[in-house]
């Protein structure tokens, strides 16, 4: 791939990249450099990217948005608060501060569910994010992975149940126990 091949590619999927990146890091800003590091990685591997079909090049992009997003979430020293003006009231607060951080707390346990589903079976984590955080529509999914629509919702479901599972061992691991605003981490789950 060529600059002037490059520069195409880029100007077609740059936004694609940073709304991939926004569902993930809920800033803007900080969407938009982490899609314009995406892409400077990618014109590094310019050469090497298989251009001969327009879904492969779009998977890659989506795959390395949501690989640097969730790269910028877990370094201790890209932690910043982001303050923006659209962000106001959309956080979701609870009658006491307790509620407040158990509710954090139960969201960095489902992250690290979703980290260890991504190690144990990469296929069923791809086709959840696609689906779950991405909004690619399961019919575009079932395409790539040369699947029916029908398989890839049983993925889904299949994954949902595991997630759920794997909540509940990393929850129990750490000796909490549940009388919190949240029974249990289903809203958590349908959330992401």
């Amino acid at each position: 791939m060529n600059n002037a091949e490059f520069q195409e590619f880029y100007e077609k999927y740059y936004e694609f990249s940073t709304r991939i990146a926004n569902k993930i890091v809920k800033s803007h800003v900080v969407a938009e450099d982490i899609s314009q590091e995406t892409f400077f990685n990618l014109y590094k591997i310019k050469d090497a990217l298989d251009c001969s079909s327009e879904l492969r090049l779009q998977g890659l992009v989506a795959k390395a948005a949501v690989n640097k997003a969730r790269d910028y979430l877990r370094k201790n020293y890209t932690k910043r608060e982001i303050f923006q003006m659209d962000q106001i009231g959309q956080e979701k607060y609870l009658e006491s501060v307790e509620d407040q951080f158990l509710y954090v707390e139960k969201k960095k346990y489902m992250f690290k569910a979703l980290e260890n589903l991504r190690k144990k079976n990469k296929k069923n984590y791809e086709i959840y994010v696609a689906i779950k955080i991405l909004d690619i529509p399961p019919e575009r999914v079932a395409l790539v992975y040369k699947i029916s629509k029908n398989n890839v919702n049983n993925h889904i479901y299949r994954t949902k149940q595991w997630l759920m599972e794997e909540y509940t061992r990393i929850y129990d691991s750490f000796g909490r126990s549940g009388n919190t605003a949240f029974d249990d981490g289903n809203d958590l789950v349908d959330r992401i």
